[in-house]
């Protein structure tokens, strides 16, 4: 990787030469201000990454460009003086001859000494040309890319399993707020990710608390009955509340049967919800937190979705909606359901299954496009444990698959 530094009058002038000279895969490091002349005009500095190739591919086509130019200045040299002598002779042939007899020796010696000019130019033209050529032609056998330490960081990423666009945004970030010599210590670059990281998520401060009416929402699949199963036992024991377990849950075979078996152990009642009316009669009753589990559907069934948003507008209460997503899900699809549970105007985040994936890359890259705060995360199976309350560090943990970030 080599660097470059290019100075104009407004950043998109620099950016447009860059890309002209250098090509697309050219990329800004670092631009900065400077004041420049009595007037202290601006003027843009700015220090750019370019590959190896593209670099050496330049040198190349600067030194044909040289010899091509003093190829055309020692032609027009040699029409100059023929056309001189042509002149000399129309106006006096005579004294042309004299002049020619007298200045034969001098032009001769500066003749050759503009001839040796040229070849020792050329001479050394030619050899950076060969020295460029055999670095271009190291470089396509061996196939190597070359690339500088922010290269390769970005490149790891997806190894987490970071999304494309989410690789694009750090990239640009630190670009813009990494000086040039931080944008070469792996340190200053990854302190600076998880400073972006830290900024862009959300942690909750406002969990469940006394009359609230906890209502979890999301796909099939995501583990939304046990985790009320570990929240109500967290607000029984821990907080002891008293609570209710309620369950809309009627498209799963034994949706039922699981929460109705957890509400017996905890000894809290448990009744099922089978049209709306049930549920505004139950929480109507006196209780300090009351759990709804939804029925589990996909993003894509609208008419069961709409039948879960007639619950969440009875609003008797503190609702709060809770999507439940699991860590072990696609960043594609992880975008599908955030889009597409949105008109349930959930206000709250918990993350699931963090035990069954290695990578928590494709929630990262997710979360940060939307201003949801997390407040839970699951990693087990068990009633009395595995229910997380992460903070900041927590999440950026996870977030590189670390115990020490």
């Amino acid at each position: 990787m080599h660097y470059i530094t290019l100075e104009g009058e407004s950043v998109k002038e620099l950016k447009e030469k860059l890309i002209r000279e250098y090509g697309e895969d050219a990329y800004v490091i670092k631009v900065e201000q400077k004041k420049k002349g009595l007037l202290k005009k601006t003027r843009y500095v700015m220090i750019a990454g370019i590959r190896d190739e593209d670099y050496l591919q330049k040198q190349k086509k600067e030194i044909l460009k040289a010899a091509k130019n003093k190829k055309i200045v020692n032609q027009e040299n040699r029409k100059f003086s023929s056309n001189e002598n042509q002149l000399a002779t129309q106006n006096d042939p005579e004294d042309y001859v004299f002049t020619q007899d007298y200045e034969q020796t001098g032009y001769s010696y500066n003749q050759n000494n503009e001839e040796i000019s040229n070849k020792l130019e050329s001479s050394l033209l030619a050899q950076k040309l060969e020295k460029i050529e055999k670095k271009l032609d190291e470089m396509a056998s061996s196939n190597i890319k070359v690339e500088s330490v922010l290269d390769k960081y970005i490149d790891s990423l997806s190894a987490l399993d970071y999304s494309k666009d989410f690789q694009q945004e750090i990239f640009d970030y630190l670009s813009r707020n990494l000086s040039y010599e931080e944008s070469n210590s792996i340190e200053k670059i990854r302190k600076k990710t998880l400073d972006y990281i830290e900024s862009k998520i959300k942690i909750d401060d406002k969990r469940i608390s006394k009359d609230d009416i906890a209502v979890l929402v999301g796909p099939t699949g995501v583990g939304k009955t046990t985790t009320i199963v570990k929240l109500a036992t967290n607000a029984k024991v821990n907080q002891n509340f008293k609570i209710k377990l309620l369950s809309a849950d009627q498209a799963k075979i034994g949706g039922y049967a699981h929460l109705q078996i957890a509400a017996e152990i905890l000894q809290v009642p448990f009744y099922p919800i089978v049209k709306k009316d049930d549920y505004i009669s139950m929480i109507s009753e006196k209780d300090d937190v009351i759990f709804v589990d939804s029925p589990g559907t996909s993003q894509k069934d609208s008419k069961m979705l709409g039948s879960i948003k007639e619950i969440l507008d009875v609003r008797k209460k503190n609702i709060k909606t809770f999507l439940t997503i699991s860590a072990t899900t696609k960043y594609g699809d992880l975008i599908d359901i955030f889009e597409r549970f949105k008109f349930l105007n959930y206000n709250h985040l918990i993350i699931t299954k963090i035990d069954e994936t290695s990578s928590f890359g494709q929630v990262i890259s997710a979360i940060t496009k939307y201003d949801i705060p997390i407040s839970y995360i699951t990693n087990g199976q068990e009633m009395t444990k595995n229910l997380i309350e992460p903070d900041s560090n927590f999440i950026l943990k996870l977030a590189f698959n670390s115990e020490d970030y």
